[in-house]
């Protein structure tokens, strides 16, 4: 059988070694009765483990087996293993009958051994015969171990869903009051995050997805991690994320607590180092808060800017205004404002999550205001900083002073909510020719660039977005606080409402002229397949039978629906485009509804069977049954009708003629 005489780091000459607990190092091991045969050449072990040997898989059996680390099947990684700790190394590389590297698995725990199976005969490191030895006085069991784990840092997501206050712990118990505070919410309930090192991977059991199948797993993980201590996690939740990460719940505490708590990891069985730091059970709002006193005197002009009830609203979006803030204590506790460094950050209100990034955006220039006070603790101070560009309303300034390591000492919420001022369109430009339909290669998209120019898009991107008749702009792009440039889309109809939304605001539509797309006009018509010539077309009577191409402009795309006229439209899904000819005023005196087929309208219009769309300039119509002479043409077009005698008609500018 095999013997497990030494393990080692390659490179080092110790046979004792703290393992990464991430893994992936390369372990030496020595021993002997490894084999004969190079792994990289699973034939060898074709021949090398007799069939019937324990533990040992067919060949037959193999071929249907995955691949692992190239060419080596699990045939021959069934003959050949090694495991950490009942860990299974990642890979396991043949050198001689003598020595064998591991590259270690990932894991956690102290005084493990290393076990080596051959061809299903196992052998560990604390029963082998050391280096040759089988006598009484043979040395000590062959043990390695992995670091140990440590908790360098805590993080406390406060329940608000503001920034998160970080805390860096000591390794020695501290002096009393030697450590800042970090402030948890006394109903408990906040999510904490524990950063260190070498915490373990996943605890979890092998499943049968695993490679290769442990045969000296023991049922229970030899990578279990616990924590200890008086700090306070509610019971049950602490969950090990990966090596660098843990997490748990804040458990309620008594208000007004102060105490210097402890933590006391344990990965694998084996005990990290004490982890101290100092906890205040206080809700930050409730200690400090901060207000809104209005721009800076005599910096900014206050001509915009008013406070109302819990809003201070029309703050410029360019960013750029002095805003003055002061603090003050609620609670029990003074602060110090030269403990640290004034930070002040605008964080997104509903609806405005998504700009710049996601997150929160911080002032410039953040200073307290050195006429309010000598350094030293103090229950209120006033400070100023630079808003920067931003756009929406109902937003908070969070104020927060950090110490030299990051940690907040002082975290102060405005009770006044900060809204910039809306966007307000002032006007809006297009080229004349694209103020009419202009048919583009994507069937009916986008053809019209609109420029509307105005205020308060905000000093930098934030993805504005246009609506024309409620219908959004397929495309909209951001030049200035006061230039936005849209591609208006497929659209008819008139006196169209013009808005541009930018995070939770949006312009007035009344302050700016409303949108009205060209009405159609019909320049002409012929026979489809008649010869062309002078003179009025002759239809048959009878519907169905004869088919009029319809010529003039702004007949828009086919594709349109009912939604592409805008609300201020009374088009039907059905009636986005229609044609016909007019009724005779004898027929309509009459109450004739045409020859029997259905076409008339309510309005007085034999309409077209059926419209087929051409281009923007040209459409057929399947002409209807009727009689008469001398009959106008009529277009309608998300309901705007005009007529063929009130339009260019084949080159009248007066208007006229018709068909019969």
């Amino acid at each position: 059988p095999p013997e497990v005489h030494a393990a080692e780091f390659l490179g080092s000459s110790s046979s004792v070694q703290a393992l990464a607990a991430t893994g992936g190092e390369e372990l030496l091991v020595r021993g002997r009765n490894f084999g004969a045969g190079n792994l990289s050449d699973s034939s060898e072990w074709q021949t090398g483990c007799a069939p019937r040997s324990a533990g040992a898989i067919s060949w037959a059996d193999a071929a249907s087996l995955p691949q692992q680390d190239g060419n080596r099947s699990k045939a021959a990684a069934e003959a050949l293993a090694v495991a950490v700790g009942g860990l299974p190394c990642r890979s396991v590389h043949w050198r001689s009958d003598r020595t064998l590297v591991c590259i270690t698995p990932a894991g956690a725990g102290a005084n493990l051994t290393v076990t080596v199976q051959v061809c299903g005969l196992n052998a560990s490191s604390d029963a082998s015969a050391r280096e040759g030895t089988q006598s009484s006085s043979a040395p000590a069991p062959l043990l390695v171990s992995y670091r140990p784990p440590a908790v360098e840092r805590v993080l406390l997501f406060p329940r608000d869903g503001s920034a998160p206050l970080s805390a860096l712990v000591s390794a020695e118990s501290p002096a009393p009051g030697a450590l800042p505070a970090l402030l948890m919410d006394p109903s408990g309930g906040e999510r904490i995050q524990l950063l260190g090192h070498s915490f373990g991977p996943s605890a979890r059991e092998p499943s049968a997805g695993d490679w290769p199948p442990p045969a000296w797993w023991t049922g229970s993980s030899p990578t279990s991690f616990a924590l200890d201590g008086n700090f306070p996690c509610e019971s049950g939740t602490v969950v090990r994320h990966n090596d660098s990460a843990v997490e748990c719940t804040s458990s309620a505490l008594p208000v007004g607590l102060v105490t210097d708590a402890w933590l006391l990891p344990a990965a694998g069985g084996q005990d990290g180092a004490k982890a101290y730091l100092r906890v205040l059970a206080a809700r930050a709002s409730d200690q400090f808060a901060a207000d809104i006193l209005g721009p800076r005197s005599g910096v900014d002009p206050p001509d915009a800017v008013h406070a109302a009830g819990s809003e201070s609203f029309g703050w410029p979006p360019a960013g750029g205004a002095t805003i003055a803030l002061s603090v003050r204590s609620v609670g029990a506790y003074a602060f110090d404002p030269s403990a640290g460094t004034l930070a002040v950050q605008v964080w997104p209100a509903e609806g405005t999550e998504g700009l710049a990034g996601g997150g929160p955006l911080a002032c410039s220039s953040a200073a307290w205001d050195a006429a309010a006070g000598s350094p030293g603790q103090t229950r209120a101070r006033n400070a100023t900083c630079v808003l920067p560009a931003m756009v929406g309303a109902g937003h908070r300034l969070v104020l927060e002073v950090r110490n030299a390591t990051g940690h907040v000492v002082t975290r102060a919420v405005t009770q006044q909510r900060l809204s910039f001022a809306p966007p307000v369109v002032e006007s809006w430009s297009a080229p004349p020719r694209l103020e009419r339909w202009a048919r583009t290669s994507d069937r009916g998209g986008p053809s019209v660039e609109v420029r509307l120019a105005g205020r308060g898009f905000g000093g930098a991107d934030f993805g504005p977005r246009v609506l024309i008749g409620g219908v959004e702009c397929a495309e909209t792009v951001w030049s200035t606080d006061a230039l936005v440039t849209c591609r208006v889309p497929s659209m008819g109809g008139q006196n169209h409402s013009v808005v541009l939304l930018v995070g939770n605001q949006s312009s007035d539509p009344e302050s700016v002229p409303s949108y009205s797309v060209a009405p159609p006009e019909i320049h002409a018509a012929e026979l489809v397949g008649a010869t062309p010539g002078p003179g009025v077309a002759q239809l048959d009577t009878v519907g169905g039978l004869d088919v009029l191409r319809i010529r003039g402009r702004n007949f828009g795309a086919w594709e349109w629906d009912a939604a592409s006229c805008g609300p201020a439209s009374n088009a039907s899904a059905a009636g986005v485009f229609e044609a016909g000819l007019l009724v005779p005023r004898a027929f309509a005196a009459a109450g004739a509804a045409g020859a029997g087929d259905g076409s008339a309208l309510p309005d007085g219009v034999w309409r077209c069977l059926s419209v087929a769309w051409e281009s923007d300039s040209q459409v057929l119509c399947v002409a209807p049954s009727g009689a008469g002479a001398w009959l106008n043409l009529t277009v309608s077009l998300c309901g705007v009708t005009v007529r063929s005698d009130e339009s260019a008609f084949n080159g009248d500018a007066a208007g006229g003629s018709g068909f019969g």
